[in-house]
């Protein structure tokens, strides 16, 4: 028999441990990530489902209204939501989760769900059950977007396009540019807000949103500041989402170095430290174009620069289900 309870602040020590021992769990899915909104006065609706008195799955959510209708949305405050599971569950048993869920979120009188799942390269292995039974229950995949992330298999120079190694190499060999831990956010805010102005879009985060996090998450969330004649010229913000997949959150360089190969050293330190970090992924992020008439069009131009470093396609999947109360 399958319990469903709501998740409260009692339950924080065992909602995190769970989601840092499951199947598919990210930083983004613990309550200790999540807390930081709790300023944004999102409504959580977040749920831990039981079998036997144990934790076998839960889903961090919120209600949302899309288009004023009744949403439970998972979750409109992380990269990645979804239903996080044990990695041992059987096909029966998350069919189970699944149609659970359906009707509990029916006796709240929601009127759609949205999951934001875990990619592939986020979960301990090769296991299609989840997206399978998802689409099986009806669940409609109502967008697609494209991040491209590198397998850190090989000693990390070897992965580079053989023009861009050359760029390392000399960047390397003239100390060009250097690369250091760092926590200097002000500085490193102040080139991000330049950056999204220019393409007239905004940080996700506040600079006190990111120095909280990174208080919280210290060995998780690592800022790479890249400095010529120690002036600080740009960045990479770093977030190790769980023991197998680093993301490359932020990436911003000065406009001044745009025709520089700073923006090579910078992707290429950015995997050298997550295979320091013993991970087996980089993730550089999506590629789109958030203006354009269909905000899900590819950047062709990023793709392909992304490529140049090992990089191969990854789908951000959301799902979708109109609930029927006939």
């Amino acid at each position: 028999m399958l319990l469903i309870k709501k998740y409260t602040k009692q339950l924080n020590s065992d909602w995190d441990l769970f989601v840092q021992k499951s199947f598919n769990g990210t930083l983004f899915q613990t309550q200790k990530f999540l807390s930081y909104h709790q300023e944004k006065k999102i409504n959580d609706c977040s749920l831990m489902f039981y079998k036997n008195q144990q934790i076998v799955a839960v889903l961090p959510a919120a209600e949302t209204k899309q288009n004023q209708i009744k949403t439970l949305y998972s979750h409109p405050g992380a990269s990645y939501g979804g239903l996080i599971i044990d990695s041992s569950l059987s096909f029966e048993t998350i069919d189970e989760i699944i149609n659970q869920l359906i009707q509990y979120a029916k006796k709240q009188n929601f009127k759609k769900i949205i999951l934001i799942n875990s990619p592939s390269i986020y979960c301990k292995n090769k296991n299609e059950t989840l997206h399978y039974l998802l689409l099986w229950n009806k669940f409609n995949i109502n967008e697609i977007y494209i991040s491209h992330a590198t397998k850190l298999n090989k000693p990390i120079i070897g992965l580079l396009q053989i023009r861009k190694k050359r760029y390392v190499k000399q960047i390397i060999k003239n100390s060009s540019f250097s690369c250091e831990q760092s926590q200097k956010y002000d500085e490193f805010y102040k080139l991000l807000i330049i950056s999204k102005k220019q393409h007239k879009t905004a940080p996700t985060h506040s600079l006190k949103e990111l120095v909280h996090l990174q208080k919280t998450f210290p060995k998780q969330i690592v800022l790479l500041n890249f400095s010529e004649n120690k002036k600080i010229i740009g960045g990479s913000l770093v977030f190790i989402a769980n023991k197998k997949t680093g993301l490359v959150f932020y990436n911003v360089i000065n406009q001044n170095y745009r025709n520089t190969q700073l923006a090579v050293f910078q992707l290429y330190s950015c995997m050298e430290f997550c295979y320091n970090k013993k991970l087996k992924y980089v993730d550089f992020g999506v590629s789109h174009l958030p203006k354009a008439k269909n905000p899900l069009k590819p950047k062709k131009t990023l793709i392909k620069f992304k490529e140049f470093f090992g990089a191969r396609g990854i789908a951000r999947t959301i799902y979708e289900k109109k609930l029927d109360y006939e």
